[in-house]
């Protein structure tokens, strides 16, 4: 304990970060600093360096004016991000992220809230556990070796292959020529269709993918019929670590045109020419979560960490309260 040093780093050291994240295995395109930029976060990246001066972990902090940690939008995962120690031993590695985590904890600033999800490959939460934070269990479902495209669709539930050979032979096409308006209208069909709002306005997304495409991190997907009537559309981001589908809608008229599924595998086919993984996100929606397990993806499973100091502050305050009360009678 106390063998390593926390400082919150400086701008100019941002690029040094990105690069250090995409060598990380809990490396992901939203810990990086242009991500939290464009999804327009307030934030610091407390970095973690041992007695060397040498970076072996980092975190992303996005607090919010009210001392709330919180995961901004569209974020899938942030928490502790680690240097590669595969080389070592496993009980010597396990000690190691287990002395930082023990760190981190106590160099994480003030809050009132803190709600965090951490990246699938971030394992051991039994030192927030110790230091009073919960844990809710997530899941998200990952495709590896996306390169090798035709065993990734051998493993297509055939109910899938079936509804894509479909949507081919129907005469849908994928294209990637429409806009950002486009991408925004199916969004809000398919949250209308739940009776719901987009959880931002086109306005938001405008700035956000602005950023997005100026770092060449996405492509959109679109499905259209022989007609031009656009069926589906998807939203993907990447790095070189790995592709995700962030966001998908699609018209209620043509839900059974297969559109969606078509999308998706264009977009798996597009992935394999920079990342061998495919993550789509997970989902709690049963409806959503089968589609993404017929695709032959691996199921993970992820830390959503939480601490609620503010409920902690508040019983403090009603025990001196209520202390001082009794004395008084007494």
């Amino acid at each position: 304990m106390g063998n390593f040093n926390f400082r919150n780093l400086e701008k100019n050291e941002y690029e040094m970060w990105d690069a250090f994240v995409d060598k990380s295995p809990q490396g992901c395109i939203f810990a990086k600093s242009f991500w939290l930029d464009a999804v327009g976060s307030k934030y610091d990246i407390l970095g973690c360096f041992d007695k060397g001066d040498r970076m072996v972990a980092g975190m992303p902090i996005t607090q919010n004016e009210g001392g709330y940690i919180t995961m901004p939008k569209l974020t899938q995962t942030l928490g502790i991000v680690f240097t590669d120690f595969s080389e070592m031993k496993y009980v010597k590695r396990i000690s190691k992220e287990k002395d930082i985590i023990m760190d981190f904890v106590d160099n994480i600033p003030k809050f009132k809230n803190f709600d965090c999800s951490f990246h699938y490959n971030f394992t051991n939460w039994m030192p927030f556990m110790w230091k009073g934070f919960n844990e809710q269990t997530r899941y998200t479902y990952v495709i590896e070796g996306i390169q090798n495209i035709e065993v990734v669709r051998g493993e297509f539930a055939d109910k899938t292959k079936s509804v894509i050979t479909k949507a081919v032979n129907h005469n849908l096409k994928v294209m990637d020529n429409l806009t950002l308006s486009d991408m925004y209208s199916m969004l809000k069909k398919t949250f209308d269709r739940q009776n719901m709002r987009v959880p931002f306005d086109f306005e938001w997304f405008g700035r956000f993918d602005a950023i997005i495409n100026k770092n060449n991190a996405r492509k959109m997907f679109f499905t259209v019929d022989a007609q031009n009537n656009l069926h589906a559309a998807l939203y993907l981001v990447y790095d070189k670590n790995c592709a995700y589908y962030l966001l998908g809608g699609a018209d209620p008229e043509f839900r059974s045109s297969g559109a969606m599924y078509l999308n998706v595998f264009e977009a798996i086919k597009y992935s394999a020419g920079f990342t061998d993984k495919f993550d789509f996100e997970g989902s709690v929606v049963p409806q959503i979560e089968s589609m993404f397990r017929s695709f032959g993806a691996t199921q993970k499973q992820y830390f959503r960490i939480i601490k609620n100091n503010s409920i902690i502050l508040n019983m403090k305050q009603d025990i001196r309260k209520y202390g001082k009360i009794i004395l008084k009678r007494g």
